[in-house]
């Protein structure tokens, strides 16, 4: 081959013509199966007809002599049934071999792999469930504490026509309250093919940000699957204490741990309130009382309904109140003159005036007062951001007896979690039992059962290089695999159990026999495998809405029966190597 160019030349012509000649085989033999396939036909027409016909069946009759002429076809047929899986099976045998003579390396690598699994688990982002893209958005707008209803529908249609402009929204549907909305976001379908909805939230979070007077939060709707959002809640008695280090460490989660996108505070400002004290020295020498300075404040404010108007169809009710001019503005209250039965007094001069804040709402959880903020991700999982926020809240001081918790949803992904694993554990038990009881022994179940640790580990693997989380979908994924590649397995174990009865009675080597017995289950479980994966190829493909649910689930089932190929096909031969090898003493050898 490196003689020369003339020899290089005279070796790729031979290389050519040998693949050329394969080719020609091929369709050879490809032809001549067809031929064949033509005479049986025309035999059975012909068999048809001399049966109708009542013509015997003598030496000399059409059907003899085509029965003669079709087993010499079958003759000249080669037999090319299964070629590619007998092939396979001779390269399996040969390239399997050193997995037995190597038996620290073919013995440690396992190992090495199960050991590095809890070190895979810690590393893998997890979360709940994947989220469930809907494709529809819901906004909430927070205004300044106290606005007006008036002025918050004013600033809820100028978000309403901004939203409506933009090309991906198809329906605005809004709810309005005092300092609060909430908007519902239909979106086209045909603007939204090729983009996430996270990439839709980005455009239309662009157009409000320009909005001084509103924050507007965006979320993906979702009727179910998991968040992408994670919880922090504080708990105390001091609420002005804690919303100030909630505003402080919102800013330092946002500019120290990577894929938080928006940190939103869920609480709200205090409410500037105007605080009338009674002078109460005052009250006596005018001779009126706390009550009736404040029924009065009240209806002169708020208005009183002293009846009510009914007509054919409705029913109006009639407010008594002060016309608007005159208490507008605190200082136009200050200067009020307070009607009283038969006089009037100013107002400033039975009342000290002063300001004072108040809170607008208090929520508490497990008899504590409590703030919330919450961190809105990207590209991240719940779990990967929960512990960098737990790392940086090590550094800080907490104020006073405050103390955190994570919300609902980091603790569901952590309760599903020791779920999870418990039930794998549970199934792998009942698997153990189920083929202890069927095998009649407590140590070939083990042989069996290497698969689904091992299977497991390939598929944390996969999960690590592809950056995929481990929730929910994968759980059940991994627990479906339990029961299923311990089938193959079974089959290899069943086969080798029968036929190294003999090789026990004549103490002959082992490797042979176990790798024949092996490459005889290539056929089933090659079909069993690879039906299943094809079964579940429409799932790994697909990408519409709702997907997150089984595309996971899918493919987990799908690498972890290919991987599961390698386990059982060569880890399960060695693993019963090992245990013929210890139960009955025969040396690594024979030729196979």
């Amino acid at each position: 081959r490196n003689a020369g160019p003339d020899a290089g030349s005279l070796y790729l012509f031979v290389r050519r013509l040998d693949a050329l000649s394969m080719t020609v085989r091929s369709a050879l033999s490809y032809l001549q199966r067809r031929a064949f396939g033509l005479f049986a036909f025309v035999r059975e027409k012909i068999a048809f007809r001399e049966s109708k016909r009542g013509a015997d069946d003598g030496p000399d009759s059409r059907i003899t002599r085509w029965n003669r002429l079709l087993e010499y076809v079958r003759q000249k047929v080669p037999r090319r049934e299964h070629l590619s899986l007998d092939r396979f099976g001779k390269l399996y045998r040969i390239k399997s071999r050193p997995v037995f003579y190597n038996i620290a390396y073919s013995f440690g690598i396992p190992i090495l792999l199960l050991a590095l699994t809890p070190l895979l688990f810690r590393t893998i982002r997890k979360e709940y469930t994947s989220p469930l893209d809907s494709g529809d958005i819901e906004a909430s707008v927070d205004l300044e504490t106290g606005t007006h209803l008036q002025r918050t529908q004013e600033i809820l249609n100028e978000i309403e026509v901004m939203l409506s402009k933009h090309p991906a929204v198809a329906e605005v549907n809004a709810k309005v309250e005092k300092w609060h909305a909430t908007l519902n976001l239909k979106t086209d379908p045909e603007y939204r093919r090729g983009r996430s909805t996270e990439d839709i939230i980005a455009e239309l979070r662009q157009l409000t940000d320009s909005i001084e007077e509103a924050f507007v939060y965006y979320n993906v709707a979702a009727e179910t699957g998991g968040s992408r959002e994670l919880d922090i809640e504080f708990y105390g008695d001091n609420i002005p204490e804690m919303k100030t280090f909630a505003r402080e460490m919102s800013t330092r989660i946002q500019g120290r741990v990577e894929g938080i996108e928006q940190a939103v505070l869920r609480f709200r400002e205090s409410k500037t309130d105007m605080v009338l004290i009674p002078r109460r020295a005052k009250l006596a020498m005018n001779e009126t009382t706390v009550t009736e300075v404040g029924s009065t404040l009240r209806q002169l404010l708020a208005g009183a309904v002293i009846t009510k108007f009914y007509d054919r169809e409705r029913e109006v009710d009639v407010r008594f109140r002060a016309e608007e001019e005159y208490v507008d503005t605190p200082d136009e209250v200050r200067g009020l003159m307070l009607p009283l039965p038969g006089r009037s007094l100013p107002l400033s001069s039975i009342v000290n005036f002063t300001e004072g804040e108040g809170e607008t709402r208090i929520w508490r959880k497990n008899k504590r007062k409590s703030v919330m903020i919450t961190l809105k991700i990207r590209d991240r999982s719940i779990d990967e951001v929960a512990l960098d926020v737990e790392e940086l809240f090590r550094e800080v001081q907490f104020p006073g007896d405050t103390i955190y918790a994570f919300g609902d949803e980091y603790r569901k992904l952590k309760e599903n979690q020791r779920q999870m694993l418990v039930a794998i554990a549970l199934s792998i038990l009942i698997i153990y039992l189920l083929l202890g009881a069927l095998f009649e022994s407590f140590s070939q179940p083990l042989i069996i059962l290497i698969t689904v640790p091992l299977t497991i580990t390939g598929v944390l693997f996969l999960l690590a290089l592809t950056r995929m989380a481990l929730n929910m979908s994968v759980y059940i994924g991994l627990i479906m695999l339990g029961g299923i590649v311990v089938n193959n397995a079974i089959l290899v174990v069943s086969t080798i159990n029968q036929r190294l009865r003999d090789t026990q009675r004549r103490k002959t080597a082992l490797i042979a026999p176990l790798l024949r017995s092996a490459s005889m289950r290539l056929r089933p479980i090659f079909m069993t495998t690879l039906t299943t994966i094809c079964g579940m190829l429409p799932m790994v493909v697909d990408y519409s809405e709702g997907s997150g649910l089984w595309r996971p689930l899918a493919i987990t089932v799908s690498f972890g029966l290919t991987f599961s190929l390698f386990v059982s096909l060569v880890m399960v031969p060695f693993a019963s190597y090992l245990f013929y090898r210890i139960k009955t003493g025969v040396d690594a050898g024979g030729s196979g």
